[in-house]
C-alpha cells in the first residue's frame, strides 16, 4: 500500500495551515529578538565586526577595536547581512539578530516547498515546520534568536543539499526517457549554495559533502554525475566566489590563511581549541536529552518507516536525509573540537525523518477512522509541542549564574542606552579591561556615538572622578586599596564605585 496519495487530496484545507504554520512560526522567531544583551564570544564579536565594518566601510577585511581579526577567521557573508540589516532599522541587538530569524523562517518555507512539490502533499511539509519549530535547538544559544553563523548556515547547507538531491532525482527520470538529459540549474544552484555556506561559516558548511557523495553512491547517481559536464562547469563558481575571496583577503592582509587553516581546518577537526573537549557520544546525548529530545524517538522511526515502506518517494527521501545526518554526525563526532550548537544543520534532515513517522500516523487515522480523527490525532501530537517550546524559548532566558554573571555589566552598560537621563554626562564612565570584553564594547561604541563618555581601561589608568562598573573581586580589591569612593549601586555581583580621591587619609577608602 503507498504511504502517500498520489496527489494532495485536501487542497482546500493548505491556507488554514498555512496561517497555523505562520501564527506558530513569526511570534517565535521574530518577537523578542532584543529581549537579552550581546552574548560574550562569538555572537558580540561579530557584533563589533559588523559595527566596525559599517564605520570603517572596510567590507572585505573584517577588524575588531580597529585592527584586522585574525581571531575571528571565518567569511563575512553572514556580517555583510547584519550591516545590511542595522543600516536599514538601526545599530541595536534587533537589527543584528535579524538575518538569523529570517534564515529560520526561509528554512521553513524551502522545506515545506519542497515537500509540497516533491511528495505532492502539504500535510508533511507542515508537520516538517513544525517539528523543526519545536526543536529546543532551534532557539536556544547559537541558533535562531542570536546573531551567531549557525542559522544562516543551516539555510544555506539545507538549499545546496536539496538542489543535489533534486539534480539526481531529475536525472533519474531523464535516465527513463530516450536522449533525456537531466536540467543543469540544480547543480549551479548546488555550486552557488555550498559556495555561500562556505562564504557564511568556512569548513563547517563542506560538513555535508561525505554524505551527498555516499547518498549518490548508493543510489546509483554518482555515475551519471560524473559523466555530466556541467558538474565540472559548476566548479568555476566556488572557485571565483570563494577562492576571489581567500586569495583577496590573504592580498590585503597577510598571514590570513595560515590563521584560517589553525582555526578552521586543522585546529578545530584535530586539535581541541580552548578547552572545548568532550566525549565522541556528545551530540548525540545532547540530542536525546535536549536539542530535539521530543522528537528524537519519532525521527529513528520515521527511519524505520521510511527506509521499510513502499512508497519510492519516501524511501529516497528517507535514505537521503539519514545518510546526510549520519554522515554529519559522525564527522563533527570525530572532531577534536566540540560546542554544542554544531549539530544545528542537521535538525532540518532529522525533522524530515520525525514527520514522515507522524504523517503514517496520520494517514493510518485518516484510512481507518476518517480525517478528522487524522487531525485531532495531528493536533495532539504538535498541541504539546507547540507549548513547551513557546514556554522555553518565546522570551529568551539566561539559564545558569554563570550567564547572568558574565552579562551583568553588559545588562547595565544597555540600561544606560535606554535611560540616558540617568548618566552623569560631565563624568566618565569606565569599564575595567580585565577580560573578554566584545559584549561590552559594543554598547560602549553606542554609547559614545551618543555623546556620552564611557570608556575601557586598564585599572593602573582609573583616575579620581571616574565612576567605574566592576563585577569581579580583584578589581574591586584594588579599588578599595588604591582610592577612596562611594559606592554607588550593587546588583549581584556588579558594584558602581564613585572614585573620589586615591587612597591616603582614609585607611580603608569607604564613605558608603
Amino acid at each position: 500500500m503507498r504511504m502517500l496519495p498520489p496527489k494532495c487530496r485536501f487542497r482546500s484545507a493548505e491556507w488554514v495551515f498555512i496561517l497555523i504554520g505562520l501564527a506558530v512560526a513569526v511570534p517565535l522567531i521574530f518577537f523578542h529578538l532584543g529581549h537579552l544583551p550581546l552574548r560574550v564570544w562569538d555572537e558580540a564579536r561579530l557584533a563589533i565586526n559588523g559595527y566596525e565594518m559599517l564605520q570603517n566601510h572596510r567590507f572585505f577585511v573584517t577588524t575588531y577595536e580597529g585592527a584586522p581579526d585574525l581571531w575571528n577567521t571565518k567569511p563575512p557573508l553572514l556580517i555583510w547581512l547584519q550591516v545590511l540589516s542595522m543600516r536599514c532599522f538601526g545599530v541595536n541587538e534587533v537589527a543584528f539578530r535579524l538575518p538569523s530569524a529570517f534564515a529560520v523562517l526561509l528554512t521553513c518555507v524551502l522545506f515545506y516547498v519542497f515537500l509540497r512539490s516533491y511528495l505532492k502533499n502539504f500535510h508533511v511539509g507542515f508537520i516538517q515546520n513544525m517539528v523543526l519549530l519545536t526543536a529546543t535547538g532551534i532557539f536556544i544559544g547559537h541558533a535562531g534568536k542570536s546573531g551567531d553563523y549557525d542559522a544562516l548556515l543551516m539555510l544555506l547547507s539545507s538549499v545546496y543539499c536539496l538542489s543535489f538531491f533534486l539534480f539526481l532525482e531529475k536525472g533519474r527520470v531523464a535516465a527513463k526517457r530516450a536522449g533525456g538529459h537531466p536540467s543543469a540549474n540544480y547543480i549551479y544552484a548546488f555550486y552557488v549554495f555550498l559556495s555561500l555556506a562556505i562564504l557564511t561559516k568556512s569548513a563547517a558548511a563542506l560538513f555535508f559533502l561525505p554524505g551527498l557523495f555516499l547518498y549518490a553512491l548508493l543510489t546509483g547517481g554518482l555515475r551519471a554525475l560524473l559523466m555530466n559536464r556541467h558538474a565540472y562547469i559548476g566548479l568555476s563558481i566556488p572557485l571565483v566566489l570563494v577562492g576571489g575571496f581567500y586569495l583577496g583577503r590573504e592580498f590585503l592582509e597577510p598571514g590570513y590563511w595560515r590563521a584560517v587553516w589553525e582555526n578552521e581546518f586543522g585546529g578545530r577537526l584535530l586539535t581541541v581549541i580552548e578547552g572545548h573537549r568532550e566525549p565522541i557520544w556528545f551530540y548525540i546525548k545532547n540530542l536525546y536529552d535536549t536539542r530535539f529530545s521530543y522528537w528524537f524517538f519519532m525521527a529513528m522511526g520515521g527511519a524505520v518507516f521510511g527506509l521499510w515502506g513502499s512508497d519510492k518517494r519516501i524511501y529516497r527521501l528517507t535514505l537521503f536525509s539519514v545518510v546526510l545526518s549520519g554522515s554529519y554526525l559522525l564527522l563533527i563526532s570525530l572532531a577534536q573540537t566540540k560546542l554544542y550548537w554544531y549539530d544545528l544543520p542537521l535538525y532540518p534532515f532529522l525533522s524530515i525523518l520525525a514527520a514522515i513517522f507522524i504523517f503514517g500516523i496520520f494517514e493510518a487515522f485518516r484510512k481507518n477512522v476518517g480525517i478528522w480523527a487524522a487531525y485531532v490525532s495531528l493536533l495532539c501530537l504538535l498541541t504539546p509541542a507547540v507549548l513547551r517550546i513557546y514556554q522555553a524559548a518565546y522570551i529568551p532566558r539566561e539559564t545558569s549564574d554563570w550567564e547572568v554573571g558574565t552579562h551583568i555589566k553588559t545588562r547595565y552598560l544597555r540600561n544606560m542606552l535606554r535611560h540616558p537621563e540617568n548618566i552623569l554626562k560631565e563624568r566618565r564612565y569606565v569599564v575595567v579591561n580585565d577580560s573578554y570584553h566584545a559584549h561590552h564594547l559594543f554598547y560602549i561604541y553606542l554609547l559614545r556615538d551618543q555623546g556620552y563618555p564611557v570608556t575601557l581601561e586598564r585599572r593602573g589608568n582609573l583616575l579620581p572622578g571616574d565612576i567605574v562598573l566592576c563585577d569581579n573581586a580583584e578589581t574591586a580589591a584594588f579599588l578599595r586599596q588604591h582610592f577612596e569612593f562611594e559606592l554607588l549601586q550593587k546588583d549581584g555581583v556588579l558594584e558602581i564605585y564613585d572614585l573620589k580621591a586615591a587612597a591616603g587619609a582614609c585607611p580603608s577608602g569607604r564613605s558608603e
